[in-house]
């Protein structure tokens, strides 16, 4: 038999049993595939394995088969030493032809007799099947990763959106989603955070390893936690609000929100926690209830506290059969304070005496700012009345103290009310509304004192309220009248000067006078108006005497420490002498001394730009009060009035006589004009008179009347009467 058919059927035979192995190895692997574990990796191996194992097999059947192909070769080589009788009996082609189809017909036989052939279609037709399913399910396995591509990418891109710092864990705990925001809120990065577990991503958010929210809604039971006691679960979600311990996020309040995340069959596969800063909600809703319940500048409670704090008080101590006291406490002068030396003062003044109140407060007891100057006391456990007056006489001494603020040393004093209960009120309202009656009567009675409220008290709140209410319409009502008292030149005998006073014709109470509402439109902020009319209408009346009468006086108006300091109060002034043309040097301004003492720096330019007008400046009720000579000699004054408390005992008591006649001399000393208020006897008169006193005031010369009757009594000099006792 020729070699290249040996070799033929070696390769034909090789390439049967390269297939039958294949096939064989293949089927493993078709069963791989199948596994829900199958991998890329796993199918690399199986692929392996599955070409050394061909091999193997190949080669161990091939080893059978040549021995059946040598056996042929051995028949073939016989054949070849009967070469030459062959030639010689038949053609060379028909020998070929016989010998080629003996082999196929042996090949046949071995194939049919081994079944291999077969055996190689079937497993070749198997192995055709398992490429296709491979294939197939290659497919799928990459339409199956894209896909779970595209959705984490999907859920990267909504959370990276959310304007909220949010996280997502999976049903293993690990990170999967951790946005911009949560990096911005923690100082962590993403990469830095995907792929925890075990609570190692809450250290960055509370400063520990401990669950969130998110893992609560995987792990229930975690709800049981103290951490969790603030936790509201609301349709599936879980809500609470915390204060941020982390390094970065340290003391940011959020409000977290945490979902489950579910596949689409509905199971829970993991969750998701959204964290909303309310930071700067949180500090606006603190600082609303501070207000709502604290007094801003003091930190005191305020008067609703006091109010709802008293009512509690009251119930109790009715049960119990128990006194308590409310003490209300309120600052002199402070008002003229804060005009003359600034609100900004004013209000450190109050965190002062708020400060020394608190300090001598009893355990217990609840002191409250009401508001402006004026503070609140409730006093429990008491025994008797003395007790609160104990308490409120301690409290006036401590606030008495001198107060040192912005490097000047300030005395104030304060007034104080008290009410008992239950024999001044059983309700919170009535035992503050009493506690104020009686503090006004403290405060009317000089200051620096308390008052305990008598039913009488109340009768004197209503008049007040009702004066302040009736002062507010009287300008516009034209119930105002201005009554002149003369002032009389002790050298001439003649009026030289009137000075203004203004009534009321209260369409009920009649005729009131200065005293019965001038501290009430301090109070209520109307004196301003007031001085308005006052200095408007005396002009007027200035200008009819003078078109009326051959000589000219001069006209006096108080004004107050509230007016001078007012900015448009000079222009006022000018106004009202440009509209009426009086000269400015016929209008007198007196002001108290108390006005000289409250920002002397303001007073003093005030008063030289008056002055420089022509306007004559007095010091009214000299004596009464701080009786600097500083201001003498420093401020641009022309007239000192002597009070009438010291001109009512120079001839009855030697130390005020001696007091009047030295201010009189030092007053000329100053070159400043000396008037004498409330003469009433002849003998004063001469005493004046004989110390060199200029002018004189009081019901001796003449009493206050309308302007109409004040030349039918006394015209240009005294009145008849009373001329001989300037004949000298």
């Amino acid at each position: 038999m020729p070699k290249f058919l040996t070799r033929s059927v070696t390769r034909r035979l090789g390439t049967y049993l390269a297939l039958l192995a294949f096939a064989a190895g293949s089927v493993p692997l078709l069963l791989l595939s199948s596994s829900p574990h199958f991998s890329q990796t796993s199918a690399y191996i199986a692929a392996a394995s599955v070409v050394l194992l061909a091999t193997l097999i190949a080669l161990i059947l091939g080893r059978h088969i040549s021995v059946v192909v040598e056996q042929i070769r051995k028949a073939l080589s016989e054949l070849k030493k009967s070469n030459a009788d062959v030639e010689r009996g038949h053609g060379k082609d028909q020998f070929l032809e016989d010998v080629v189809g003996e082999l196929d017909a042996t090949v046949e036989r071995i194939c049919e007799s081994t079944s291999l052939k077969k055996q190689i279609d079937v497993m070749n037709d198997k192995l055709n099947r398992a490429r296709e399913q491979i294939s197939r399910q290659g497919m799928e396995r990459r339409a199956l990763e894209q896909t779970s591509l595209d959705l984490q990418s999907m859920l990267n891109s909504i959370v990276e959106s959310l304007p909220d710092a949010a996280i997502v864990i999976d049903h293993e705990h690990k990170v999967i989603a951790w946005n911009r925001a949560m990096e911005e809120l923690t100082g962590v990065s993403a990469a830095e955070m995907l792929g925890k577990n075990n609570y190692h991503y809450s250290v960055p958010i509370y400063g520990e390893q401990r669950p969130l929210l998110a893992d609560a809604v995987l792990e229930p039971s975690l709800l049981a936690d103290d951490l969790f006691r603030e936790v509201k679960n609301s349709t599936g979600r879980l809500v609470s609000e915390t204060l941020l311990q982390g390094f970065h996020s340290k003391g940011r309040y959020v409000r977290s929100t945490a979902a489950p995340v579910c596949n689409s069959s509905g199971n829970v596969v993991g969750a998701i926690e959204i964290m909303h800063d309310i930071t700067e909600d949180k500090l606006c809703r603190e600082k609303l209830r501070h207000l709502a319940f604290k007094d801003q500048l003091t930190g005191l409670p305020n008067r609703l506290v006091f109010g709802d704090r008293l009512s509690q008080e009251i119930g109790r101590a009715y049960e119990r059969s128990q006194m308590l006291a409310v003490i209300m406490l309120d600052i002199d002068r402070l008002k003229l304070v804060n005009k003359s030396l600034g609100h900004s003062l004013g209000d450190k003044l109050i965190k002062v005496m708020s400060e020394r109140l608190a300090s001598i407060t009893r355990d217990g007891d609840v002191l409250a700012r009401m508001g402006g100057d004026e503070f609140a006391l409730l006093l429990t456990g008491l025994h008797n009345v003395e007790q609160a007056a104990s308490i409120a006489d301690r409290l006036l001494g401590e606030l008495a103290r001198p107060v040192n603020v912005d490097d000047l040393e300030l005395r104030l004093t304060a007034s104080a009310g008290i009410t008992i209960f239950p024999e001044h009120g059983l309700d919170s309202e009535t035992l503050v509304k009493n506690a104020d009656a009686a503090l006004y009567q403290a405060k009317e009675a000089g200051g620096n004192t308390y008052s305990v409220y008598t039913p009488s008290l109340h009768t004197q709140v209503l008049e007040k309220m009702r004066l302040e209410h009736d002062l507010r319409r009287a300008i516009e009502l034209g119930e105002f009248r201005l009554h002149f008292q003369p002032r009389v030149n002790l050298a001439t005998g003649s009026v030289v000067a009137v000075e203004a006073l203004i009534r009321w014709q209260h369409p009920d109470l009649g005729l009131l006078y200065p005293g019965h509402f001038i501290s009430i439109a301090e109070e209520a902020g109307l004196i301003a108006p007031i001085t308005r009319w006052v200095m408007s209408s005396v002009c007027q009346q200035l200008a009819q005497w003078h078109d009326q009468a051959s000589k000219s006086i001069v006209a006096s108006v108080n004004v107050s420490a509230s007016d001078i300091h007012k900015p448009d109060f000079i222009d006022t002034v000018k106004q009202i002498l440009h509209s009426t043309g009086v000269k400015p040097h016929f209008l007198e301004l007196e002001l108290t001394e108390a006005t000289f003492v409250q920002s002397p720096d303001d007073v003093a330019r005030a008063l030289a730009e008056l002055k420089g007008m022509g306007i004559r400046i007095a010091v009214d009720d000299f004596g009464t009060g701080y009786s600097s000579l500083g201001y003498l000699k420093n401020l641009p004054i022309d007239v000192l009035k002597i009070d009438q408390s010291f001109v009512q005992d120079i001839t009855t008591d030697n130390y005020t006589a001696a007091i009047t006649r030295a201010v009189i001399t030092l007053a000329h000393s100053l070159n400043l004009l000396v008037v004498a208020e409330g003469v009433e006897t002849r003998e004063q008169l001469d005493v004046l008179q004989e110390w060199g006193c200029d002018e004189i005031q009081g019901y001796f010369i003449g009493q206050p009347v309308p302007a109409e009757q004040l030349f039918d009594s006394i015209g240009y000099g005294l009145p008849y009467e009373w001329r001989d006792a300037f004949a000298a």
